[in-house]
């Protein structure tokens, strides 16, 4: 609103009412009663702030003035200068003085619409706590702070209770996730607000389990069921976690939750048991069978996947880490199905020394002699080598061996024998040939060694 006087003169008005730039010849009464005048009449947003500022300064001479000043400021009802009012109001260090300024904000029914932090002080001050609570998530900390007070700590607790905006409960929540130390006592409001939020997985588990709720979670999405992996690995809320897994139903958020341990469980670990114990599988038959291969259920795996199928598709699309594992369950199992997959992933020839080694290993545990020559017969003679050293001494060779792997036998014997995973090392290179562009699987050596 527009002003009709000056910055100065409002400036000197304001002035005499703190008890300043007062003229030594006349009764500072009369002066301060003159300014009071002046500014009322004035009525703008500056002349506001001065008169309510004065208020709250105890710089008038005596309590009639400060009733006549506060009898002026009654006239003050345009939303600017209650705002005004108000910003005093909540800067005041002194509480009883302050009182004068909110009791005019609460006669004129008005609640600043901003910032938060004042809006929140009048509400509390004025006993209006359930005007908030269609507030948004900007006066959550304001009502927090308040809270945590002493003088306003009911009527923060009310508003605070009577939040129904879904974006302030869920601040709400999140204060009490990211400060739990500091807000003693507000899951207990959270459990009475009922409020699980939605938007972050992450914030919507710990609160469930903090608050008793796991079931409120066994029909939610994949993103819960990685979040739930997540506080399952970190130890949080245990027994809250565990319940909440149990009840899940949502097959996404199960298939989640299960590709999650497939990625960095072991067979037999907690999560393991309890996925097991609650009945949790994949829905994807070919995810289903590798769970149940890498769980270490071979009965159920082999009941679903007779002829290698599934587990050829889940090897082709796992990732690098679960393939790993994957070889590792078939190398102490013995599960010459791995075999069949991984030729039809890639070629023997393109067989790295990590997988010959698995294969090795799988061919050992499963005891099969006939397997054993024929994957030798198709590796390079430093593999062939580590397969035939697996037979046991006195095996009968296979009636139908040819004489390649004969010779085969003969030159894989020859071998020097060095640690597994070395046979690359160029210490152990006595020559290179080049020249050829295919794979190479023998050389014969021309008596001038050329």
């Amino acid at each position: 609103m527009s002003s009709s006087l000056t910055p100065d003169q409002i400036e000197k008005y304001g002035s005499r009412l703190l008890g300043q730039k007062l003229w030594p010849v006349l009764p500072h009464h009369w002066q301060q009663n003159r300014a009071v005048r002046k500014l009322a009449q004035d009525g703008s947003s500056a002349a506001t702030r001065a008169m309510a500022l004065a208020v709250v300064c105890q710089s008038l001479d005596d309590e009639v003035m400060r009733q006549n000043l506060i009898t002026a400021l009654k006239f003050m009802r345009e939303a600017q200068q209650l705002q005004e009012i108000a910003e005093i109001a909540w800067h005041s260090s002194s509480e009883k003085l302050s009182e004068h300024l909110f009791s005019l904000i609460k006669e004129a029914d008005y609640l600043p619409p901003k910032p938060a932090v004042i809006r929140v002080a009048v509400a509390l001050a004025c006993g209006w706590p359930e005007r908030l609570a269609n507030d948004g998530p900007e006066v959550v900390h304001e009502l927090l702070a308040a809270w945590q007070g002493v003088s306003n700590r009911e009527s923060a607790e009310a508003a605070l209770l009577s939040l129904k905006e879904t974006s302030a409960r869920d601040a709400l929540c999140k204060e009490w996730f990211n400060s739990q130390s500091k807000y003693s006592g507000l899951l207990k409001l959270i459990k009475q607000l009922y409020h699980l939020p939605r938007e972050n997985p992450q914030l919507r588990v710990a609160v469930a389990l903090a608050c008793g709720w796991p079931e409120r979670l066994a029909n939610d999405g994949p993103e819960v069921g990685q979040a739930l992996h997540d506080v399952w690995e970190n130890s949080l809320f245990p027994d809250a976690a565990m319940a909440a897994i149990r009840a899940l139903r949502a097959p996404g958020a199960i298939d989640a939750l299960c590709r999650r341990w497939m990625e960095t469980g072991d067979a037999g670990d907690s999560l393991a048991s309890l996925l097991d114990g609650a009945g949790h599988a994949p829905s994807s038959l070919s995810d289903r069978a590798l769970f149940w291969l890498l769980i270490g259920q071979i009965q159920r795996y082999e009941e679903l996947d007779l002829d290698g199928t599934l587990l050829a598709q889940a090897q082709a699309a796992a990732s690098a880490n679960v393939r790993k594992r994957l070889a590792s369950v078939a190398a102490s199992a013995g599960r010459t199905e791995w075999l069949g997959v991984m030729q039809q992933c890639k070629p023997i020839d393109q067989f790295d020394t990590n997988e010959w080694s698995t294969t090795v290993q799988v061919l050992e545990r499963a005891g099969d002699p006939q397997a054993i020559w024929q994957w030798a017969l198709k590796a390079s003679p430093m593999h062939a080598h580590a397969l035939l050293k697996t037979l046991p001494s006195g095996t009968p060779q296979p009636a139908d061996i040819t004489e390649m792997a004969l010779l085969l036998q003969s030159l894989a014997k020859q071998l020097p024998v060095v640690p597994d995973g070395h046979y690359h090392l160029a210490d152990l290179c006595t020559q290179t040939l080049s020249g050829h562009s295919c794979a190479v699987w023998s050389i014969a050596w021309s008596p001038d060694g050329r």
